[in-house]
């Protein structure tokens, strides 16, 4: 039985929770871009769907929507489907429009984002900010 939209939406809030930080990568002049994988092993929330044997470094740098025109394989991912693009491209906005330059209040803006993004998609927001 596969996941529901709502368990998947659950778990990605909670992992990105325990994770604590963005992913990214630093770039040669210095500046830090999102990333699907990022240093240390951290991942973004659609970083997170993405098995790693799908995996390849040429998705960086690419918004999710681009990601499925570029590599129609991430189509077969059943969680891009359950969730849809709409709330994918909202999922990826949460991540990545969160960075900080020390990233202290990371997890505190991702999760408000992402529970804005719960109530506009008609999911219910099973958590209490910390």
């Amino acid at each position: 039985m596969s996941a529901t939209r709502q368990e998947i939406f659950d778990k990605l809030v909670c992992d990105m929770v325990v994770q604590g930080r963005p992913s990214f990568l630093v770039d040669a002049d210095g500046v830090n871009h999102c990333a699907y994988r990022g240093e240390h092993g951290a991942k973004c929330a659609i970083g997170m769907l993405i098995p790693s044997e799908m995996y390849t470094i040429n998705m960086e740098k690419m918004s999710v929507d681009m990601l499925v025109e570029m590599f129609p394989e991430v189509e077969s991912i059943p969680a891009f489907n359950i969730l849809g693009m709409e709330l994918l491209v909202d999922i990826q906005n949460s991540h990545d429009y969160r960075l900080e330059e020390d990233f202290k209040y990371f997890v505190d803006n991702f999760l408000l984002a992402m529970r804005i993004a719960a109530r506009e998609h008609g999911l219910e927001w099973h958590f209490k900010e910390v």
